[in-house]
């Protein structure tokens, strides 16, 4: 094998491994933030507005 393929599945495989850590903690971080109907409190704050708007 070549060192441009051992250093390409290198790559690949680190790759891998740190999106999957990025992707928990943006997880993690989505959830701390979101209320308890599952969206965050500045998107429940726009909904509210938007429907005593449209209703009232």
């Amino acid at each position: 094998m070549s060192s441009k393929v051992v250093s390409y599945f290198d790559w690949s495989l680190g790759f891998k491994s740190n999106s999957t850590d990025s992707a928990l903690k943006l997880k993690t971080l989505k959830k701390s933030n979101l209320n308890s109907i599952g969206i965050t409190d500045d998107n429940f704050k726009q909904y509210i507005k938007k429907w005593k708007n449209s209703n009232l």
